[in-house]
């Protein structure tokens, strides 16, 4: 994280208790599994999470990888609990902001193989999947399982703080299923400036 890490450890500080107790405050949303909160909320509460997105290093990377100039989507902060709903970022899809999205996804607390972890299909793999990329947006594990066995699906735990890349808008993946644990992630996204999917990419943090 760079200059970035000491204003972003205590934000993750100030964080953690909220992970004790149910979103109880006005500005939580509940968006099929997952409850997100407001863009203004955390704009308030916890600007160093929306900034990281705008880092100087962070947008060097966007740039390196992107090989454009980068627009910034901004940030969501999302928890997720034990509900047991395969629904919404828990099916498997790729994201449609742009061509590519190079999505930034960093844990809050400590994700285990049981809490949910970022899933996705190495690359490779694009062969088995062009069945699925013509079809419907999301997918379940057992349409997954049919096409790329489950033992060649990649999981990310690690403890706060891991941070995950990766190109959402190419690479099959999903919010596993959270099963005794729930989760809290802060995600970026940052794409060409002239995104394909203009109105969704805006929508993220108006």
């Amino acid at each position: 994280l760079g200059d970035a890490a000491p204003a972003f450890r205590e934000a993750l500080a100030r964080f953690a208790p909220l992970m004790q107790r149910a979103p109880d405050r006005l500005g939580w949303t509940a968006r099929h599994a997952s409850t997100d909160l407001s863009p203004g909320e955390l704009l308030e509460r916890f600007p160093e999470f929306y900034l990281f997105g705008l880092n100087a290093r962070v947008l060097a990377v966007a740039e390196q990888y992107l090989r454009v100039p980068v627009a910034y989507h901004g940030a969501v902060l999302r928890r997720s609990f034990v509900d047991g709903r395969a629904a919404g970022p828990r099916l498997w899809h790729r994201d449609i902001e742009d061509l590519h999205v190079l999505r930034t996804v960093v844990y809050l607390n400590d994700v285990s193989d049981e809490g949910g972890p970022f899933e996705y299909i190495p690359r490779h793999n694009r062969l088995a999947l062009k069945g699925l990329r013509r079809g419907a947006p999301l997918r379940s594990d057992e349409e997954m399982r049919a096409v790329v066995p489950a033992d060649q699906w990649k999981r990310v735990i690690g403890p706060a703080g891991t941070v995950v890349l990766a190109d959402s808008a190419q690479t099959f993946h999903h919010e596993s299923l959270q099963r005794t644990d729930q989760r809290a992630v802060i995600m970026m996204g940052h794409s060409s400036r002239r995104p394909s999917g203009r109105p969704l990419a805006l929508s993220h943090c108006p």
